[in-house]
């Protein structure tokens, strides 16, 4: 892995990407949260990565709340 650091690389865009992929995973995870208390089935993992039992849940709230 290259230091962005030392490799001429933009660090403050590293440090800016890092920072706003952070946010959307916790975004990810508050949406996870969110789904299981409104009964998703299978529960989710909370784990901020939007895989496909995710994306299902997300369908099933989006039928059954008929959005």
């Amino acid at each position: 892995m290259s230091n962005p650091f030392l490799d001429g690389s933009d660090w403050q865009e590293t440090i800016t990407s890092t920072v706003r992929n952070t946010l959307i995973k916790e975004e990810i995870r508050e949406l996870q949260r969110q789904l299981n208390r409104y009964e998703a089935n299978p529960r989710l993992v909370v784990d901020g990565i939007i895989g496909p039992r995710t994306i299902q849940a997300m369908r099933d709230f989006a039928y059954s709340n008929n959005l």
